[in-house]
Order: structure tokens, then sequence, then C-alpha cells
């Protein structure tokens, strides 16, 4: 198994410590909330992620998921980055960055339990707008749950279901 040799290590979930540029990201995620609520203003106008990934269609229908993607795997969404520059130039320092966007759930939204394909990857949700209360919105990894909380992020491995 390849998660035995990961320099990170093999688990669900993993510390922010681990990952030291997380620390620009947290301390200016009221910047990059600015940002998302002027692209919320258009919502109606974002594409959903099934649009752009027709994989998701299995786990997503409808309108509950917009998307406003700034990289995906190599590509830059350069009108994106325009739109929101603080967030870009911020994301852009983040090491070894693949893929990048704000991720809008619809209130009540549910995404139902999937996994990653690729172990090679890390997720990190840094949390912009979240419902009160926090305990209502989670997200259970390997057995594990989370919870988001504004302006705090959360790494965790999507090959685990």
């Amino acid at each position: 198994m390849i998660g035995r040799y990961s320099l990170i290590g093999d688990r669900p979930f993993f510390s922010p410590q681990q990952f030291p540029w997380h620390e620009s990201l947290t301390s200016n995620w009221g910047t990059i909330r600015a940002e998302l609520d002027e692209v919320l203003k258009k919502r109606e106008h974002l594409p959903n992620i099934q649009e752009l990934s027709p994989d998701q269609a299995e786990i997503t229908e409808g309108d509950n998921w917009k998307t406003f993607f700034f990289f995906a795997y190599g590509l830059t969404a350069e009108p994106n980055c325009r739109r929101c520059p603080e967030t870009a130039r911020l994301l852009k320092s983040v090491p070894g960055i693949k893929t990048a966007f704000f991720s809008i759930l619809k209130p009540h939204a549910h995404i139902p339990e999937h996994c990653g394909a690729y172990k090679g990857v890390i997720r990190y949700h840094l949390g912009m707008i979240v419902p009160k209360p926090e305990e209502a919105c989670r997200i259970k990894v390997g057995g594990q749950t989370a919870h988001w909380r504004e302006g705090e992020g959360i790494f965790f491995d999507d090959t685990f279901r």
C-alpha cells in the first residue's frame, strides 16, 4: 500500500501544523471571504461542479453545489483570478497546489459518502461561511468526523471513505 511510504503519514485527517503555509491562508481568511462575498452576488451564474467534472454527477445533482475555480491541474482560470486577486495571490503561494476553488453548497445540501482515487493528494478546506450550529456542518473521513469553523482549515486524505 502506497500510504505506508507517505512522508506525512497515512490517516484520514492531518494537523495544520504539518503544513506551515496554511497560516497565510487562515490569517487572511477575512480577505478571502470578502472576495467570496462578491462572487456570491452572482451565484446563479456559477457552474455546477458536475458541469466541470462529469464524474461528480454521481454525488450531486441540480444546483446544490456551485464552483468558482482558480486552478485545475495545471490550468489557471485567469478571469476568476482577476476577480479575486488577493485570493489568487495567496493560493499561488501554496507549494505544489494543483486545484483550488470556492466550493459553494446550498443550505442543507449533502454530499454522499465517496472517496478519491489518487493517494498523492491531500485536501484542504478553509471554512468561509459555516452554518450555525457548527456541529451541523461536518465531514466524515475514514470513520472520523470533523466540523468546519469559519477561518479554520481541515486537511484530509479523501482516499479514505
